[in-house]
């Protein structure tokens, strides 16, 4: 008993000095803020003692005065994400405390934090019907572009994108690393970044490029390694250095492009197609009668960050072009060797009208493809080590006719996404299925469909199939995350990767700005590793940063 008695007088000795050192340090959620999501992630500062840190959260009913208590969320470090689903509208309380031995070592102040609401969530206006459950153990959130909004695995919302109901022209929803969110306004051809609270961090065209050029954004649009952004484009070829093309194409022709774009809106990289196909292949269009705004559709693209080259899918060109980074080159077009300028009437070898291309982690290609109303969609994976139309060249091909008879054909739209390497999660485009399929197609693990009542401003329901240009799972809104402490008597640190993705991360250690020596790890989630300082060497400062998304720790 007076054992734990002087520790709680140690340990409230510690919190006074802790509390002094540590005022202005952030605490996340921040005490009183507003949130659009329900699976924050919490972390604190580094506590004045040593020990396990336990999160408790609490629902507050203002009105009846109750607090509910709703997580308990035990930590080996000091930041956790909430294992549960929070409700939205909602007031929650949440402190935390420092145990060790079973004593009460460090207990924090309440925070509070509320959590917002949109018509987005309404399911008299929008709606998710299941017709399979996703199993509860399965982890993890799915992004539907329809809806706007994202889901857990059991199809509770756990966050709305903060814009209008009425905005119906987003598409191309993205997460990125870093945890914000890209997304594309089809309607008024530009794109966006904004944190998870609706704040804008970028967007393009800025105010002056859009006064210089007609230039259209659509498709396809994600945030880089290095940063950057990448875009797919429309451009009348008149505003292009188009000295290859015959002056006799009208100048309101639009060129497919693809943009690389920095921080700045300074372009570093551009393709524009058709002068690309004139002078690598001396093909242009004809004269005569056709569509100006598709030629080709650009509609996905893939990145090959190691070997600086883009996989671009060519919807009407029934093809996907490996092009080169460095010198603009088509290296490889992979599907039909012959381009035709009007929407190609000819059938792709192994997919037709395809969307989506995705780099899997075998160097692989996974390709949503739309196919034709006789062999139904699916999709094919290639490898791309192989030559181009040999029988090795594919090596799994699904369709889905089996399962959907009266549904297995889009022949607009679609994405397919590898999941935990043994399944993949497909959106059907402009039907409004999503599902889980198997890897090699054996069988359908889960299946949704989404529906929004078109009389929005009236409890009427009137439903109609909603379609979504991409469906995207994510292990969270945080996959990446992580902290760094330092060890007893400044004998190092220790990196705790806190987020549900693996990470990589790069230490230097300094001296008066001078780098002594950098180590590099890897970590998967929930791991840690401590560093020790080389002998001899006294106080050093520490950066760390996150080799996936660029997040700089400084110690």
């Amino acid at each position: 008993m007076r054992q734990g008695y002087k520790t709680i007088v140690v340990g409230a000795a510690l919190i006074l000095i802790w509390v002094q050192h540590c005022l202005g340090q952030q605490v996340i959620p921040e005490n009183g803020s507003r949130i659009n999501f329900t699976r924050p992630y919490f972390e604190v500062p580094q506590g004045p003692v040593s020990g396990k840190y336990v999160f408790y959260i609490k629902q507050v009913n203002a009105t009846a005065g109750a607090k509910k208590k709703v997580a308990k969320v035990r930590a080996n470090c000091r930041a956790a994400i909430s294992p549960v689903t929070l409700s939205f509208q909602a007031t929650y309380e949440w402190y935390y405390k420092i145990k060790q031995f079973g004593f009460t070592r460090f207990q924090s102040p309440t925070y509070t934090f509320t959590t917002a609401n949109s018509e987005l969530l309404d399911t008299n206006l929008q709606k998710i019907v299941w017709e399979k459950m996703p199993p509860k153990k399965q982890q993890g959130i799915i992004v539907l572009d329809g809806l706007k909004i994202a889901v857990d695995m059991q199809g509770k919302p756990v966050f709305f994108l903060p814009n209008s109901k009425q905005d119906r022209a987003l598409r191309d929803i993205n997460l990125t690393p870093q945890g914000t969110i890209t997304y594309i306004d089809n309607q008024n051809g530009d794109v966006a970044e904004i944190d998870l609270n609706g704040e804008m961090l970028w967007h393009y065209p800025t105010p002056l490029s859009k006064q210089q050029s007609t230039e259209h954004y659509h498709h396809e649009f994600e945030k880089l390694p290095n940063g950057n952004y990448l875009l797919a484009g429309k451009k009348p070829i008149k505003e292009l250095n188009h000295s290859s093309l015959s002056a006799e194409l009208p100048g309101e022709m639009l060129s497919e492009t693809i943009i690389e774009v920095n921080l700045e809106g300074e372009e570093v990289w551009r393709f524009n197609l058709l002068p690309e196909l004139k002078e690598q292949f001396n093909l242009q269009p004809p004269n005569g009668s056709i569509n100006m705004s598709r030629l080709g559709h650009l509609n996905g693209m893939a990145i090959d960050t190691l070997n600086n080259v883009i996989y671009a899918s060519f919807k009407t060109f029934n093809s996907i072009f490996k092009i080169s980074r460095s010198n603009n080159q088509i290296m490889r077009k992979i599907g039909l060797e012959t381009i035709h300028f009007n929407d190609s009437l000819i059938s792709g070898e192994h997919f037709s009208q395809q969307h989506c291309p995705t780099l899997l982690p075998n160097g692989n290609l996974l390709i949503f493809n739309n196919g034709t109303a006789k062999t139904g969609s699916g999709f094919v994976e290639l490898n791309l080590q192989n030559k181009e139309g040999s029988a090795t060249e594919v090596v799994n091909q699904v369709y889905f006719k089996k399962y959907f008879p009266n549904e297995y054909y889009t022949p607009q739209m679609g994405s397919a996404q590898l999941v935990n390497n043994n399944a993949v999660l497909v959106g059907m485009g402009n039907k409004p299925l999503f599902f889980e399929v198997t890897r090699n197609g054996e069988k359908i693990n889960w299946i949704g469909r989404t529906y929004y009542n078109d009389a929005w401003s009236s409890k009427r329901y009137n439903w109609q199939p909603q379609t979504n240009y991409r469906v995207f799972y994510y292990s969270s809104l945080f996959q990446y995350q992580f902290v760094v402490d330092t060890l007893a008597d400044n004998r190092g640190i220790k990196i705790i990767n806190t987020g549900t993705e693996p990470d990589t991360y790069e230490v230097l250690w300094l001296e008066n700005d001078t780098v002594l020596f950098t180590q590099r790890v890897s970590l998967k989630p929930s791991k840690s590793i401590k560093l020790n300082k080389n002998a001899g060497k006294g106080r050093l400062r520490v950066v760390v940063k996150s080799i996936q998304c660029k997040i700089i720790r400084e110690i």
